[in-house]
């Protein structure tokens, strides 16, 4: 009986080991992978599988080459082997790219190259979705169903006024669109767009000790949570157009720099994109990348302490009613939370102002 068990899973085994192909092994969710300063990348990927893709390599698991053929299926689509494979049965693997990046030293510095990257068949093959790659200066790039060649020119501190710029635009676009449009009950679908959990994440457990990121990846997360309690009193919207117009009409000009703000990371986003992804612009072009990044910081350092400012507290009367005083603490929240993060970003811009000036 024992004999004949295992005679029909060997046959089995044979029988989908042809039915098993390398393009519908599975789907990667997300990949990780962190270049390394001698130009290998530690690598991590998180995957999903179809039920028959998980039964077919469950079968191959009973005779011990499941693993192997996750491997087989990375190395396949790569082009190239990896070293030092792990799977995991929470639907992570983990490996090492040898040989991934190269550098090359310019005047502005040393630049790293990626060595290969997927093309768009190969990415669609492996339903590839969010790619985060870090570099050793702490400088994080997400992409979206791609995996190109990347040129990166290191600089820790363009690197941390980078990251800084993600985490706050998602903020202050959220925070815009809180107030501007709360009495219509639209902003809590736009306030989860904007606020970008999982790149905040990914900057929360990069393998660089941002540790000084943790009190903006912290207001990010008490902006997400005040966000849901609102949803909570957002049934009388009368009570919330009424006390929202009463707000509104307290701080003329507090919507449209906190929006100009927004605008503002945003353009600083690019221009240190810019100067830390475009190896064809020559030192001068660099230089100017850099002027305006200056010229945009000095417009923060200006219009942070009017966002500060504006965001004081709203006076809450023992005769509102019940619903209005919810409405008016919820917004208490939301300027408390706003002024923290005015003192947080001018600390980062006024830091940011000092190196790049004494770098010029």
């Amino acid at each position: 009986m024992r004999k004949t068990k295992i005679i029909t899973l060997f046959l089995l085994f044979i029988l989908l080991s042809s039915t098993i192909t390398v393009a519908s092994a599975f789907s990667v969710n997300e990949l990780k992978i962190e270049v390394q300063e001698n130009g290998d990348a530690i690598t991590s990927a998180k995957y999903s599988l179809s039920w028959w893709e998980t039964f077919l390599l469950w079968i191959r698991g009973i005779f011990g080459e499941e693993g192997k053929q996750i491997e087989s299926i990375i190395e396949n689509q790569l082009g190239r082997d990896v070293s030092s494979f792990k799977i995991e049965k929470d639907g992570t693997v983990s490996f090492v790219i040898n040989d991934y990046t190269g550098t090359v030293d310019r005047e502005e510095g040393t630049w790293y190259y990626t060595k290969f990257y997927l093309s768009d068949a190969a990415c669609k093959e492996i339903n590839l979705c969010t790619v985060f790659v870090i570099f050793p200066d702490g400088f994080i790039y997400r992409f979206n169903r791609e995996l190109p060649n990347i040129k990166h020119l290191e600089d820790e501190n363009l690197a941390k006024l980078y990251l800084e710029a993600k985490i706050t635009k998602g903020i202050y676009e959220a925070i815009y669109c809180q107030y501007e449009e709360s009495q219509i009950g639209k902003a809590t679908g736009d306030f989860i767009a904007k606020t970008d959990i999982e790149f905040i994440n990914m900057i929360a457990t990069s393998p660089i000790p941002y540790s000084e990121f943790l009190s903006l990846i912290n207001l990010a997360k008490d902006f997400k949570t005040d966000m849901e309690e609102y949803n909570k009193i957002l049934d009388n919207m009368m009570a919330a157009s009424y006390t929202w117009g009463e707000i509104l009409g307290q701080r003329i000009g507090f919507s449209n720099d906190v929006k100009n703000m927004a605008e503002l990371k945003e353009e600083k986003i690019n221009l240190i994109y810019s100067i830390t992804s475009n190896d064809e612009i020559s030192y001068e072009s660099r230089e100017s990348l850099k002027q305006e990044l200056i010229d945009n910081l000095e417009i923060q350092k200006e219009l942070i302490p009017k966002i500060r400012g504006s965001a004081f507290d709203v006076s809450i009367s023992g005769t509102d009613p019940l619903n209005v005083k919810e409405i008016k603490q919820y917004f208490n929240e939301i300027f408390k939370n706003t002024r923290k993060l005015a003192d947080t970003d001018l600390k980062y811009v006024e830091q940011g102002l000092t190196t790049l000036k004494e770098g010029k």
